[in-house]
Parts: C-alpha cells; structure tokens; sequence
C-alpha cells in the first residue's frame, strides 16, 4: 500500500477490486489500497504493522463465531473498538457480528 496516515479513529479500507468495490459502495470511501490476496472465510490470523515492518496489532478471527458472519454477508466487528485491550483482539467475546449485510465500509457499523 502507498505510505499515509491513518488519524486516531479513522477508517482505512483494503479492497481486492477497486472499480467493483466503487460500483457498489460508490467513490470517496476512505481505500488505502488493493489487496491482492484472500483472507480465508473460515477464519485467518491477520497482522498489521507500520511502515517500519513493526507489529501494531496480530490477532486470529474465526467466522463461525456468530452464524450470520459464516458465509451470510456480515462481518466481524470489533464491539468497543477504542477501548478493546489489544491483547484480546484473538478473543470472540471483543467482536460481534456486524448489523449490515456487506459490511458498513469506511465507518462505524
């Protein structure tokens, strides 16, 4: 992804086809680039680190924590994302389904 800066509180979005994406949520959304991989629908352990290679954040999801997010259209969301302890971020008890089908892209679900 290109080098920016992300403000505390503030939505970035990977997406794996711009022009798909932008069709269906429409442009200006927040989209720090294209991802060209697959996160795993079953659950994957994810990583995100800063521009240094550092680790910020390392946690594993599972989809099948809640059914609507196992293959239904809902994602994981985190419940208290400003306040969550980020050694618990492995924890299904920091996340709930999300209430939109597809997601809520770029903002608070």
């Amino acid at each position: 992804f290109p080098s920016f800066e992300l403000a505390p509180g503030a939505y970035c979005l990977a997406v794996q086809d711009l022009a798909a994406f932008e069709g269906r949520y429409g442009p200006g959304l927040p989209v720090a680039g294209q991802y060209s991989g697959a996160l795993d629908n079953a659950g994957e352990h994810v990583e995100l680190c800063d521009a240094a290679g550092r680790t910020i954040h390392s946690f594993t999801y599972r989809d099948d924590w809640y059914p609507t997010t196992d293959g239904k259209g809902y994602s994981l969301a985190l419940i208290a994302p400003h306040t969550v302890d980020p050694d618990s971020l492995s924890d299904q008890s920091v996340w709930r389904a999300d209430t939109n089908p597809g997601g809520s892209p770029g903002a608070a679900d």
